[in-house]
C-alpha cells in the first residue's frame, strides 16, 4: 500500500520521498517519509477507537 492508499486525494509533492510504503497498525495506518533534505517523519492515521483513547474519552 501506498501513500495514496493511505490518503487517497494526497500526492508526493515538493520532494518528498516514500521511505516506507503504509502499512497497517493494531489500530492505526503508518507512512514513512522524508523531505527533500533528508528529514524523516511519519504520517499517521488513527482509527476512532485510537483517537478517543489518546485524547481521554
Amino acid at each position: 500500500m501506498g501513500i495514496a492508499a493511505l490518503y487517497p486525494s494526497c500526492e508526493l509533492r515538493a520532494g518528498a520521498i516514500l521511505k516506507a510504503p503504509a502499512r497497517d497498525g493494531t489500530l492505526r495506518r503508518i507512512a514513512m517519509l522524508a523531505d527533500p533534505f533528508g528529514h524523516g517523519f511519519c504520517l499517521l492515521a488513527f482509527s476512532e477507537k485510537e483517537y478517543d483513547a489518546l485524547v481521554g474519552e
